[in-house]
């Protein structure tokens, strides 16, 4: 069997605050639901047991029994896609139990899904970051504790360490939002993005020629039929 590598988890999970909690939430949702996949093979559940360092008895009673809550409550929910090395990484060096970077990357991460490139807005990503679907599903309350990183200036600067460490591409169309890749160079991003639009505006301009010529036709029918 396989370690687990590469964890598919619910972005609901990062409205707890500590980072700790937020990876053994998606530890367990993981790890469990990759039990499911293989027929409830248990043995792709205990290999959890040693990454949180918990005996068989916390395995046996309490873990299973929450992964297993866990994973029914959450299983459609919209995901992020992480590497656990990441996760690993961020719970050793950070010191800031809330690590805004590690949520932008989260939120990049499950706003891209599959695609190579995406378009979005701060907003959106601001919102996931914190384990919400949309701004306006955020209490007025949490938001306002939130403000000083929704600001425009905050998340310019959290883009800029996206860019840096996670080489995160963005082309931005400033009001109308940015597109973002993992994949492209910022080169290829910007000439993909525009390459789209090019596609798309000829597709609108004949399906506008191929409308005049519709509604020529039916003039026309029009009048031979009043004549």
């Amino acid at each position: 069997m396989k370690e687990l590598q590469y964890i598919n988890f619910p972005v609901s999970f990062l409205r707890k605050r500590d980072l700790k909690s937020v990876l053994e939430q998606a530890l367990q949702f993981c790890s469990y639901e990759t039990m499911v996949l293989n027929k409830y093979d248990k043995s792709y559940f205990n290999s959890l047991v040693e990454k949180l360092g918990l005996s068989e008895v916390d395995f046996e009673y309490d873990l299973y029994a929450s992964s297993k809550r866990l994973y029914e409550e959450n299983v459609k929910s919209i995901r992020c896609g992480v590497n656990i090395d990441v996760f690993r990484n961020y719970l050793r060096t950070s010191k800031d139990d809330l690590n805004i970077e590690f949520r932008a990357y989260c939120s990049t991460k499950a706003i891209l899904g599959k695609k190579v490139y995406k378009k979005t807005r701060f907003k959106e990503i601001f919102s996931l970051m914190f384990g919400y679907i949309s701004i306006d599903d955020i209490s007025p309350e949490s938001r306002l504790l939130l403000s000083k990183y929704e600001s425009t200036r905050s998340m310019k600067r959290t883009f800029d360490k996206l860019e840096e460490k996670w080489h995160l591409s963005v082309y931005s169309l400033h009001s109308r939002g940015m597109y973002i890749s993992y994949k492209l160079s910022p080169v290829d991003l910007i000439v993909e993005v525009e390459k789209m639009k090019i596609i798309h505006k000829n597709r609108q301009r004949i399906n506008e020629q191929r409308a005049n010529v519709i509604i020529s036709d039916f003039i026309n029918e029009l009048d031979v039929s009043s004549a």
